[in-house]
C-alpha cells in the first residue's frame, strides 16, 4: 500500500496522475469518462487552489487547521486508490474481451 501524502499539494498531484493513467484504458475512455473525470478534477483543484504554489495554496490557507488539511489529504488519497481500482478493472475488462475473442475464434475454427 502506498504512503498517504502529508499535504494536499502532493495528494492532488498523485490523484491527478492516477486520473491521467485512466486515459490509456479503453474501457474508461468510453463516452469520455476518463477525460471528463480528469477535467472535473483539474477544475476542482484549480478552483480551490489545491495545486497552487506557496501562499495561494490550500495547504498554506489551512496551515493553522491541521485536522482539516489531514482530512482533505486523506480524502484525496482515498480517491486516488478508487481511481486506481477503476483503472485495474478497466484493464481487466480488456483482458476478458481479448480472451472471449480468442475463445470465439478457436470455437469457430473447430466448428468449421
Amino acid at each position: 500500500m502506498a504512503a498517504i501524502p502529508r499535504n494536499i499539494h502532493n495528494a492532488t498531484a498523485e490523484c491527478r496522475q492516477a486520473l491521467e493513467g485512466c486515459l490509456a484504458v479503453d474501457a474508461l475512455k468510453k463516452r469520455g469518462w476518463a477525460e471528463n473525470r480528469l477535467a472535473d478534477f483539474k477544475l476542482w483543484a484549480a478552483g480551490i487552489g489545491a495545486s497552487a504554489p506557496t501562499q495561494a495554496s490550500l495547504d498554506w490557507r489551512l496551515y493553522f487547521q491541521p485536522s482539516a488539511r489531514i482530512v482533505l489529504a486523506n480524502l484525496l488519497f482515498t480517491l486516488k486508490e478508487f481511481v486506481e481500482q477503476c483503472k485495474e478493472l478497466g484493464e481487466f475488462a480488456r483482458q476478458v474481451q481479448l480472451f472471449e475473442m480468442l475463445i470465439g475464434s478457436r470455437h469457430e475454427r473447430q466448428c468449421s
